[in-house]
């Protein structure tokens, strides 16, 4: 929802992607916190697609006998491949889409994982993955080699390289943020202590950003950097007296909780060089409002659609390597939102950016096409 490249430092780097829980963690590193101040007047706010977007890239990846592509999960972006996790497997893609060549080391052998939960890149020119059922950590090379193994003492859920032998690790049952050292292959700090109250809250995942590795408790106001020494500044999102402080859950609800009407609950973050994205919740009685908020880190300039205005595709997924957001949409959605975009749309530059997806989109299998979306943002 993202680049991940990562480092294997010292013996071996781990890497992964994290859940953070709403136990509001106590600052080990007072790092300063940066704000976006987030008013009701920009909250009213309705941007046209072309204040926001310059051109949308549409990215069909290629599909055939040997490449077939179900529950496209996690995008992964390099300047010159594009790797996805589809079932078992991990597919790799040169930039346009074009296959370059599967990975799978599915198996019950011990260089071989049952299921593979996470995938990274490795200083190896291979993967390092996560068999999430066997919590067995396992490190290939370029030519698909299995070059180490660990088992991991405590069950632990997706997780991130932070440093020279060290992996963040959730365990929302036990342990929602700890860091394991795979060279002392144990536990070494525990950053957020369990609260029992929260093991049933939903879990949002880390996102990693030139050199920053972040996490936010969802339903919470503020994003968190974490290092090896702990967690410190990050994002601090401002909505007025809409902000959620203290702890603002009341009983009942899906997970056993409900949130204050009129609370702002921040469900999505991306971070690029240029820009913040953030999906922001609205709760209204009786339905929750979706602001899709886009954040010049520049200008300080805010520029805002809604879910029941936007007209381009939803949340995006990552950011690549030239600071663009991405996301994957099923090709078959995206053409029938495409339709339905064609029949309502009348500004010009917004249809000259829909023509561009049209056209973009004519030679797509909609029947078994996955599409990546690669939006170049306007300079705001």
């Amino acid at each position: 929802m993202l680049r991940f490249i990562f480092r294997l430092a010292g013996y071996v780097a781990i890497l992964c992607c994290l859940g953070a829980c709403t136990h509001q963690p106590t600052a080990q590193d007072n790092g300063p916190m940066k704000t976006i101040k987030i008013t009701d007047s920009d909250l009213m706010k309705e941007s046209p697609m072309h204040d926001i977007i310059r051109s949308i890239e549409l990215i069909p990846l290629e599909t055939s006998d040997s490449c077939l592509v179900s529950m496209v999960r996690d995008p992964l972006f390099t300047t010159d491949r594009i790797y996805i996790k589809s079932g078992g497997s991990i597919l790799v893609f040169d930039r346009k889409g074009q296959f370059v060549n599967r990975f799978n080391r599915r198996g019950r052998g011990p260089q071989e994982y049952t299921a593979l939960s996470s995938f990274f890149l490795n200083d190896f020119g291979g993967f390092t993955v996560l068999d999430g059922p066997g919590q067995k950590l396992l490190v290939y090379d370029k030519n698909d080699s299995c070059v180490m193994t660990q088992r991991m003492t405590v069950q632990s859920g997706p997780m991130v390289s932070i440093g020279d032998n060290l992996i963040l690790c959730s365990n929302p049952a036990k342990q929602p943020l700890f860091i394991w050292d795979t060279a002392k292959e144990k536990v070494v700090a525990d950053l957020l202590p369990l609260d029992e109250t929260r093991i049933r809250l939903p879990l949002h995942t880390f996102w990693q950003h030139a050199g920053n590795t972040y996490f936010f408790p969802i339903r919470r106001s503020d994003i968190y950097t974490v290092t090896a020494e702990g967690i410190s500044g990050g994002w601090h999102f401002d909505f007025g007296a809409r902000t959620l402080t203290g702890d603002p859950l009341i009983p009942g609800g899906q997970f056993g909780y409900t949130m204050p009407e009129g609370s702002a609950l921040i469900t999505n973050f991306l971070e690029s060089e240029r820009y913040v994205y953030l999906t922001a919740q609205l709760i209204v009685a009786p339905p929750v409002k979706v602001y899709f908020i886009y954040y010049s880190k520049a200008t300080s300039e805010i520029r805002i659609i809604t879910d029941t205005d936007r007209i381009f595709p939803p949340a995006p997924q990552d950011v690549t390597p030239e600071d663009r957001f991405a996301e994957i949409q099923d090709a078959i959605s995206l053409l029938a939102q495409i339709q339905i975009w064609d029949e309502f749309l009348t500004d010009p530059e917004d249809r000259a950016l829909l023509e561009s997806m049209k056209a973009q989109m004519a030679n797509v299998k909609p029947e078994d096409n996955p599409v990546i979306c690669v939006y170049t943002l306007q300079d705001f």
